[in-house]
């Protein structure tokens, strides 16, 4: 047990080489920094995740306790486990938790993974961390001089790894008791599973063409008008998409207590430059969006589509 202890916090697999171990520490150096400064660092303002980065967590299907809870650890840990390795303290042990990491962002979250010859970053990072989750600190780190000194400094890895966790917990835990303490969320009411169609103007037919569709609503934990809008067409391979809605309409939006607004930007359609608006009707039954298209030349918008769904559940 105690080897075992002392080869997943301090271990290292690599051969007394000096040129060998020169590499290997600045390799662990670069993918530890750029991962605590680069990865971590930015998402640690307030010490909460960001809402962009809750909402991949939430795509990604980690809702229990919250995707708050789940963001923030991973933030902490991308950042805390990036000085580590950087510093090679804890090695393997910091290297095992990026690597899971960024084995659900290369081939969960990643749209279409490629284990063989993907050449995407995040594939790259994960196995990079596979790779010294196996090697170890190598001989050029605090791991090596700590297995070089007193027995009692090595009895130490294990409650400072499990400190570490407590401190990854405890975070995610305020992360996740800061979002439940906001105001309700505008879409609670809405929230779950809705079936309908999508009706889109045909522009090589000039005919409006329907299509089956469903919709997930899901609320964003301390976002007050926000929800994730996780959008599927059953037989119409590679058109969905997630997205997040935020609500920009009135205080009151309308006397039933419906959700409507509507909104107005620059844009291009059909490769035209146009003026694009969205309608949202948000009802305790129904759903409905409209995107209209007015071009510099017309003085009046058309219906590009329309989405029309019911409750299901």
């Amino acid at each position: 047990m105690k080897k075992f202890v002392q080869s997943l916090f301090l271990g290292n697999a690599l051969p007394h080489n000096t040129q060998l171990n020169v590499v290997y520490a600045a390799f662990r150096f670069y993918a530890g920094i750029s991962m605590a400064l680069g990865a971590g660092w930015p998402k640690m303002e307030g010490g909460m995740a960001p809402d962009w980065f809750v909402q991949q967590v939430a795509e990604i299907g980690f809702l229990y306790p919250s995707p708050a809870f789940w963001a923030t650890v991973a933030s902490w840990g991308e950042f805390i486990g990036g000085v580590c390795i950087a510093l090679g303290l804890l090695t393997r042990f910091s290297a095992i938790q990026l690597a899971f990491q960024f084995f659900i962002v290369a081939f969960v979250w990643y749209k279409e993974p490629a284990p063989i010859v993907g050449m995407y970053y995040q594939q790259l990072i994960f196995w990079a961390f596979v790779l010294i989750a196996s090697a170890g600190s190598g001989w050029y780190a605090l791991d090596h001089w700590l297995l070089g000194r007193s027995e009692r400094l090595v009895q130490l890895a294990m409650p400072a790894a499990a400190s570490v966790l407590l401190l990854l917990g405890s975070l995610g835990v305020q992360a996740q008791s800061r979002a439940e303490t906001k105001e309700a969320n505008l879409f609670d009411r809405y929230a779950g599973q809705w079936t309908g169609t999508l009706t889109y103007l045909d522009y090589r037919t000039e005919q409006q063409v329907s299509i089956p569709m469903t919709l997930q609503v899901k609320p964003l934990l301390g976002k007050s008008g926000a929800a994730l809008m996780a959008v599927r067409f059953p037989g119409e391979a590679g058109h969905d998409f997630t997205d997040t809605l935020v609500y920009s309409g009135p205080e009151q939006s309308s006397a039933d207590g419906k959700l409507v607004w509507q909104k107005e930007t620059a844009g291009l359609d059909n490769e035209k430059q146009a003026t694009l608006r969205v309608s949202y009707a948000f009802g305790a039954a129904e759903i409905r969006s409209k995107n209209e298209v007015r071009y510099p030349e017309r003085s009046t918008f058309f219906t590009r589509n329309e989405y029309v769904l019911h409750k299901t559940k």
